[in-house]
């Protein structure tokens, strides 16, 4: 037997610790294309009521923020808090002009009933190939980091359960020719899914954090909605334009705010 879900969201060896008010803290470190090590990150366990696991930002250690800055959608007049409601393939690029790394996205996201997908696009310095995608799977509960291959959402991820399920022996530090799905196991911190998140076909919140390292790497931390997260590591990002897109269905993100890092 195994929980509803996989806590594993994107950190290497993670350690528990009890906390104040009977709390847990969980560390565990991002490998951001370092060798063995990299970034420690934090998170708080959540345990519900059958033991499975949830995971949030531990409120003491969330970065302070500066006011919002103006963003605008293409085409748009600047606001410091933005609305927009996508349908079936749009794909709407939002501009954050004065924003170069180290900042808090924030916002509502209300799908509506039997969207595909819907997310959040960050482009890269030489466009698509070396930008991420946060990607949400409200029929699998799926939520994924991945690389973009052009303009519109990619498919749904092999989860790292799937992998698990076809091969219950399988070497994970073996060869990936046999198992080139494991380039998606989640603690390489990269492209990777994780399941069982539940309530995406109902309004939630989203926050993401995206830090550039002393490395020149950037990292972009997901909270979703207080209960989940995912973290990936990417090497170079266009951090001042993000795109929001919706895939056969319709979605609204509401009170989009970009609030920069102290």
């Amino acid at each position: 037997e195994r929980p509803r879900w996989d806590i594993y969201d994107g950190l290497w060896v993670p350690m528990v610790a009890t906390f104040k008010d009977n709390r847990r803290i969980l560390a565990g470190w991002l490998e951001c294309g370092g060798a063995w090590g990299g970034s420690l990150v934090f998170r708080e366990l959540i345990q519900y009521k059958d033991g499975t696991l949830g995971m949030k930002w531990p409120e003491e250690m969330i970065p302070e923020t500066k006011k919002a800055v103006p963003i605008r959608k293409a085409g748009g007049l600047e606001s410091k808090s933005l609305n927009l409601d996508l349908e079936s393939k749009e794909f709407t690029i939002v501009n954050l002009e004065s924003v170069t790394a180290d900042v808090r996205i924030s916002m509502q996201i209300e799908p509506k009933a039997n969207i595909e997908a819907f997310g959040i696009n960050f482009s890269g310095k030489d466009g698509y190939k070396d930008g991420c995608e946060l990607q949400f799977i409200p029929s699998k509960k799926q939520a994924q980091w991945n690389t973009p291959k052009q303009e519109m959402p990619s498919s749904p991820l092999i989860t790292f359960p799937e992998i698990i399920d076809r091969d219950p022996y399988i070497q994970i530090w073996g060869t990936v020719t046999k198992y080139p799905d494991l380039l998606h196991v989640p603690f390489k911190g990269k492209d990777f899914a994780i399941t069982g998140v539940e309530r995406l076909d109902k309004p939630f919140t989203l926050d993401i954090i995206v830090k550039k390292q002393k490395n020149g790497t950037y990292i972009l931390d997901a909270c979703i909605d207080e209960r989940r997260t995912l973290i990936t590591w990417r090497t170079e990002l266009n951090v001042n334009k993000i795109a929001l897109f919706a895939r056969n269905g319709k979605v609204s993100f509401k009170n989009v705010t970009v609030k920069p890092l102290k």
